[in-house]
């Protein structure tokens, strides 16, 4: 289900991207300018194959910083999950995840440790 950028056929994709500034967030709103599309240790899911996967793990991921200060989900702008966000999503991911999605868990691990969180970018 997620393909490296390598492998990407095409831009209807949502890239889980890591977040590597140490600001990501102005004014309690998503820094637009410090994203970074389609890097080579993203995580890509297809629009289509997405819909299965925001059905089964929906909930978890609802959660993020939108880029209206708001938190929820949004599909179609940067969703922003912090440390913190992203130690509760990799939490409950790893309770509930399936072995088609299993991917998603080393690198969200990594996004934990070595990063601050991550990106669900939208289409």
């Amino acid at each position: 289900m997620f393909i490296s950028v390598s492998e990407r056929e095409g831009s209807c994709y949502l890239e889980f991207a890591f977040c590597r500034s140490c600001r990501p967030a102005s004014g309690g709103k998503t820094d637009f300018d410090i994203i970074t599309h389609w890097s080579d240790d993203s995580l890509l899911i297809s629009w289509e194959n997405f819909g299965d996967f925001y059905t089964e793990y929906g909930d978890i991921l609802c959660c993020a910083l939108l880029p209206n200060d708001e938190n929820g989900f949004n599909c179609y702008c940067p969703n922003y999950y912090d440390r913190e966000k992203t130690s509760a999503v990799l939490s409950a991911l790893r309770e509930r995840i399936t072995e088609k999605y299993m991917p998603l868990i080393p690198w969200m691990e990594r996004a934990e440790a070595d990063f601050e969180g991550f990106y669900i970018l939208g289409v």
